[in-house]
């Protein structure tokens, strides 16, 4: 009956989590990449894209796969355009503490933590720490923070995009008491598929099509792979054999 419980709780908690924090099946069972289940698309024109569905845990090998795939397009001449959420570099302590809180009730978990961290056994299963998992980053999944492209909202322009459409988030006394490091139990915010999807989603295609590159591979979460290729599709793109 407990491990039936822990099961629901789970799949209730991950179904919250954003791009980064994939459909529970996903992230307990990450299947291996394979460049035949890619999805390659083309305008008929002057560009090819290659949509690279990416999980953020997963077992050494999926990685290891990962590494060879994208260092093969790469080494074909795709830029590759990777996902990447990131705070501001020069923000003093209590400005972060804000963000992090509110993209915390944004998307229903701490953002930015490292799953793989013992010391974050409150917030994600045991399993995520066992030492038999990594976590995603550029150099375990292959993609390059100097080589290639970070096409992707910042925290500030996520929260400011969701205060213009539904008003500003409003932190309540249960956001302060909740630790980072423990599970977030507090009222979420709806919407959230608006900027955490939506929003994001558009931002990538529209540098996509401005982009000078006649070769792109976006490595992108799970999440974003149907959407990414429906909005291609939208621009007058095809789907072609990889």
């Amino acid at each position: 009956m407990k491990n039936i419980k822990f099961i629901l709780l789970a799949s209730l908690l991950f179904s919250t989590f954003t791009s980064c924090f994939e459909a529970f099946h996903y992230i307990a069972f990450p299947k291996k990449p394979h460049p035949k289940k890619f999805q390659k698309l083309s305008n008929g024109k002057n560009k090819e894209i290659v949509i690279v569905p990416m999980v953020h845990l997963a077992k050494p090998k999926y990685y290891n796969t990962s590494t060879k795939i994208i260092n093969t397009l790469r080494n074909d001449d795709f830029t590759i355009f990777y996902e990447r959420v990131t705070y501001p570099k020069n923000a003093d302590s209590l400005t972060l503490d804000t963000l992090r809180r509110k993209m915390r009730k944004l998307v229903g978990s701490p953002f930015g933590l490292k799953l793989t961290d013992t010391l974050h056994r409150n917030v994600y299963p045991n399993f995520f720490s066992s030492g038999r998992y990594l976590q995603q980053s550029a150099e375990i999944a292959g993609y390059s923070y100097s080589l290639d492209k970070n096409v992707d909202l910042s925290v500030v322009e996520i929260l400011d995009a969701y205060k213009k459409q539904f008003g500003e988030i409003e932190l309540t006394e249960c956001d302060y008491k909740t630790k980072f490091n423990h599970r977030y139990w507090c009222d979420k915010l709806e919407n959230k598929s608006y900027v955490v999807e939506k929003l994001r989603e558009d931002f990538i295609i529209k540098n996509v099509l401005k982009s000078n590159a006649h070769k792109i591979a976006l490595v992108y979460g799970k999440l974003h792979y149907k959407g990414l290729k429906e909005r291609l599709i939208n621009e007058g793109f095809e789907k072609v054999k990889y």
